[in-house]
């Protein structure tokens, strides 16, 4: 939960893998570690340096978008791909669609080890990579459809797939259109690529991230560059909207993972809304829900409306920790803490005076699209309580200092 959408899904073993969009924030795409699918633990993030994100002037809402991890069973290594939009003015619609990559790992539970990263041909932004039974992998992702011959509405955004060469982000095929949508925003966006016995399936997000979320699903017999099938409206499709729902609205960029016992889960976006439809709807951002889903046509949760509350084979309950505190006692920083884009140098220090954390100032203030020497935690609940101490030694009219929310 709390401002972790876009969320993507694995299991290797008993273990689960999400990540989730950080977008402005550095370090880049946490990952989250559960044997259980409800209690969850931060254990590192994925682009922890300059070289593998480099956030310079990115705007609000801008930067890293919908990641995807997928696990190489062959070559017991982790990936994940994503791309960086350096450039987002959604009021205009001035967008610069990223060129993406991939970066890998073995051990995903040591810090700081993914790899530098190999960038695809293909620009788009909402990557996806599939590694299919016959050793093939196939790269998805979202780009405007500029042939006129293509009917789509509105923003025209739709998801494209191509075989590529892992290694070196090369393709090896021409990308084809997979899911347009001519609907009035034109929006198929976030796709994930499944395979369960002879079908591959393809779930998109539609219609935008705002009230009009919802996700849909295809299917196919005849391998992923070939016709999908997409499911029956009203029965299947959309497998989630929940438009202006009073509990949770906005829902949709969905993965899916099976459990241990061969059940099947999907993890997806929602925001638990704080006012009336079309406005800034909650404090928390955009979060990430878990419901059942059955196979065949993964038709979620029965197709009944989804809650803040599900009953699911094997789950314990849930035990949320209340409160949380940080005195700056060890050598390094929490990995909870994030900066705002990527800092050009250290600005803390935990070393001088332990017990204490020393921010040092730099010449940007919060509303430059710079990195200000500020440090962030995630706001977990709609209503809290929260201090800290500050001292500031002042020395210049014009420095300044404080907390922020």
């Amino acid at each position: 939960p709390r401002l972790e959408p876009d969320p993507s899904i694995i299991r290797v073993g008993s273990d689960y893998f999400p990540v989730t969009s950080p977008f402005e924030y550095f370090p880049g795409i946490p990952i989250y570690h559960s044997k259980n699918l409800i209690q969850w633990e931060l254990i590192g993030h994925v682009l922890t340096r300059s070289s593998q994100l480099n956030m310079r002037t990115v705007e609000p809402s801008g930067g890293v978008w919908a990641p995807t991890s997928r696990y190489h069973k062959q070559r017991q290594r982790f990936y994940v791909s994503v791309g960086v939009t350096q450039r987002f003015r959604p009021d205009t619609w001035d967008l610069t669609i990223p060129c993406g990559f991939q970066v890998w790992k073995d051990d995903i539970f040591k810090r700081g080890s993914w790899s530098d990263p190999t960038y695809f041909d293909v620009l788009g932004i909402d990557q996806d990579l599939f590694f299919d039974d016959d050793g093939k992998t196939y790269f998805s992702t979202v780009n405007m459809v500029r042939d006129p011959s293509v009917i789509a509405g509105g923003l025209c955004l739709a998801t494209s797939t191509c075989e590529i060469d892992l290694d070196s982000g090369n393709s090896l095929s021409p990308s084809s259109w997979v899911r347009i949508w001519s609907a009035p925003n034109g929006v198929a966006e976030g796709p994930h690529i499944f395979k369960l016995d002879e079908y591959w399936y393809l779930s998109t997000a539609k219609g935008g991230t705002d009230e009009g979320h919802q996700q849909w699903i295809s299917r196919s017999t005849t391998g992923l560059l070939g016709s999908w099938e997409t499911g029956p409206e009203g029965t299947v499709n959309p497998l989630i909207f929940k438009d202006d729902h009073a509990e949770i609205r906005n829902t949709g960029h969905m993965d899916m993972v099976t459990d241990t016992e061969g059940n099947r889960w999907a993890v997806l976006l929602g925001v638990r809304p704080q006012g009336a439809v079309g406005e800034l709807l909650s404090s928390l951002g955009r979060e990430t829900l878990m419901e059942w889903s059955d196979d065949g046509w993964s038709v979620i949760n029965d197709r009944e409306p989804i809650i803040l509350t599900c009953e699911g084979p094997g789950l314990p309950l849930l035990d949320p920790p209340s409160s949380w505190r940080d005195d700056f006692d060890d050598l390094e920083l929490h990995i909870s803490w994030y900066a705002l884009r990527t800092p050009l140098k250290a600005f803390h220090d935990l070393r001088s005076s332990p017990g204490q954390l020393a921010l040092f100032g730099n010449a940007y203030q919060i509303t430059d699209f710079e990195c200000p020497a500020m440090l962030l935690r995630k706001q977990q609940q709609h209503s809290v309580k929260w201090r800290t101490r500050l001292m500031f030694d002042r020395s210049k009219r014009a420095h300044e200092a404080g907390t922020a929310i």
